[in-house]
């Protein structure tokens, strides 16, 4: 694991002592845009202090997670990179309570588990505050305080769109919806909403609160601090008007955000709203004030189909296709709002079809690869989607008490949902995912009946979702970092594809066919975790029982031809000997992988003459083989 310390000097602040670490140097009004519109000035000059400092931490944390790779999209390294450790050094206006241990406890042990990471805090007394009104735009059409009954958080997706008009319409509040801007492309379609909504209702405010960061400060995309500067946004905008909640409008599907597949799974599921989290933004706001202030989250008893049901049942369901909830925004077009293989837009496709939106209230032209028949050519997006499908199947076969025993994980969900028991809590996570299982699987079944003259024709593309369900729900892709081996007929377009099986034991490398036992060696140890040392250097390893293993999996797959006549440790041998030679024939991979040895244990490993993050590095390398 990765332990490099990095040390995060804000507002200018230079200490005598510092440790070890690398040091980024972070400052609102330099490097970091930071200014909150529409809010009466006397509103927002009379919050109390320690708001303001609020605000810079959160500023500063969300600064520091997104300027800091957790090893990239791949997750390289077997996510080695991805927990990080943080020191905090910032100057506050109240650092008796910032200081103080009940304080101090709390802050760290929320950011902790909403983001992964580990964290301490130095705080220091702000020599020379800055101006507080520099954070401010009083000359963009200010709110004044008409009584708000309601804050709530407003991203412009489905669920914070409805949850606007839960509070508005529904419940006829004066509600301020708060939210936070880093690009034009985000924030557009915020700001046509809340038109729309503003001309239907006058119990509409907006606030938008603008952060972004200079150039330099983008290299990790989970931005898992995100929902902490929200949260603390949210707060600010709350005390100024008087009032001690806020609201968070997600589904409890998103929100308790159970490993579903790809992308989403582990420690990379995200935690924005978890139960967990909500209960400890709660605990550390309510610190901050000295009284009760509480986070709440509406919408953690439906799910995403529910959600977008009560739209059309509320009759917004025309207004469906202006809302946005694709996470690649970068990738926003014209054309196409939504990417279509990001996980957020196959959740959000999967709830309106399943809700029966029409054409009109949800585009499919609005989603750039379409769920059914889309064309997916990077794995992520190929496990990921089959992985949605796998999981609704596998819950809606089990019980409750299998249920639980699948997800251990729930285990810290069902003691953060208020005003339940444990026992109700497991009761309503079960049925609460069954239901959302059910919805899913109705959209499969809608879209195999839809397509059936197509898929009996065999005029579906082979890598599109109903054609990875006709074989089984299963894809044969495997990862080599950035490249893709494929183990099955795949037609994708994949300008990166290592190997393609073309039939029996023919793979068609990068140009020209490569032989199955040259690619059975170099796959194993491009892909191995086992590391060997031999005079003082690192090499990336395979052992024969592994090997071995492999070899029979190979051939019943019909890979390779392997008759079990001889042993797998004859076979190997054999096999290894000829992979060699054909190696060496290539100067640049010359005896590259030409070792064997054994280990302490005196088990056999196959061994490359380089280290595993050689043999990656190299890995680009390997078409000059095959040109």
């Amino acid at each position: 694991m990765s332990n490099k310390n990095h040390i995060i000097l804000c507002s200018g602040i230079q200490p005598k002592r510092l440790s070890k670490g690398e040091i980024m140097k972070l400052a609102i009004n330099d490097n970091i845009n930071f200014e909150i519109r529409q809010l009466e000035k006397q509103l927002a000059l009379n919050l109390p202090t320690f708001i303001y400092d609020l605000l810079e931490i959160a500023t500063y944390v969300y600064a520091a997670d997104q300027a800091t790779s957790r090893g990239g999209e791949t997750f390289q390294n077997n996510g080695a990179d991805w927990r990080r450790i943080f020191d905090f050094r910032i100057p506050v206006r109240e650092k008796a309570l910032w200081e103080s241990e009940p304080m101090k406890k709390v802050l760290i042990e929320t950011l902790t588990f909403v983001s992964d990471d580990q964290y301490s805090f130095e705080f220091y007394d702000h020599s020379q505050s800055p101006d507080i009104q520099s954070y401010f735009n009083f000359e963009t059409s200010p709110v004044s305080g008409n009584n708000p009954e309601t804050v709530m958080l407003f991203s412009g997706g489905l669920d914070s769109f409805a949850g606007s008009i839960e509070e508005a319409f529904t419940n006829n509040r004066k509600t301020v919806l708060v939210t936070h801007c880093s690009t034009s492309k985000s924030t557009d379609h915020q700001i046509k909403l809340v038109k729309d909504l503003q001309q239907k209702t006058s119990n509409i405010i907006h606030v938008p609160v603008w952060v972004n960061k200079g150039e330099g400060l983008n290299k990790e995309y989970t931005q898992r601090t995100r929902s902490f500067l929200y949260a603390s946004i949210g707060v600010a905008v709350a005390s100024a008007f008087g009032l001690k909640s806020i609201k968070f409008y997600e589904n409890g599907v998103t929100s308790v955000n159970l490993p579903i597949a790809g992308e989403v799974v582990g420690v990379r599921a995200s935690r924005t709203t978890h139960p967990k989290t909500i209960q400890l933004y709660s605990k550390l706001f309510s610190t901050l004030f000295g009284e009760n202030f509480s986070v709440e989250t509406p919408f953690l008893v439906k799910t995403k189909t529910e959600v977008v049901q009560y739209i059309l049942d509320k009759n917004f369901g025309d207004m469906i296709s202006f809302t946005s909830s694709c996470s690649h925004t970068w990738e926003r077009t014209k054309q196409h709002s939504h990417c279509g293989t990001c996980s957020q837009c196959v959740d959000r496709r999967f709830a309106t079809l399943a809700a029966g939106c029409s054409e009109e209230q949800d585009p499919s032209t609005i989603y750039e690869v379409d769920l059914y028949l889309g064309e997916r050519t990077k794995l992520d997006h190929i496990k990921m989607l089959t992985g949605f499908v796998e999981t609704a199947r596998k819950i809606s076969k089990l019980s409750k008490d299998a249920f639980l025993q699948q997800y251990p994980e729930l285990g810290r969900v069902i003691r953060c949902i208020p005003g339940k028991s444990i026992d109700d809590s497991s009761i309503f996570i079960y049925e609460l995912y069954t239901r959302h299982a059910k919805a899913l699987l109705s959209v499969i079944d809608q879209g195999i009946k839809t397509y059936s003259e197509k898929i009996t024709m065999g005029e579906i593309p082979s890598n599109c979702l109903l054609s990875i369900l006709m074989n089984k729900g299963e894809s044969n892709l495997e990862e080599i970092g950035d490249y893709l081996l494929c183990l099955s007929p795949y037609p994708g377009k994949q300008k990166n594809l290592f190997a393609l099986l073309k039939g029996k034991g023919d793979f068609q490398g990068l140009v020209k066919p490569i032989g199955s036992r040259e690619l059975f060696f170099l796959y194993h140890l491009f892909t191995s975790d086992q590391v060997v040392t031999n005079r003082s250097e690192e090499h990336a390893a395979v052992a024969e029982p592994t090997l071995a293993e492999a070899l029979k999996g190979w051939s019943n797959a019909g890979w390779l031809k392997y008759t079990g006549k001889d042993s797998p440790k004859s076979r190997l041998t054999k096999m290894w000997k000829a992979f060699t030679e054909q190696m060496e024939k290539e100067n640049k991979f010359k005896k590259f992988f030409a070792i064997k040895s054994h280990d302490a244990t005196k088990e056999r490993s196959f061994i490359a003459s380089a280290s595993p993050k050689s043999l990656w590095n190299e890995l680009k390398d390997l078409s000059t083989i095959f040109n």
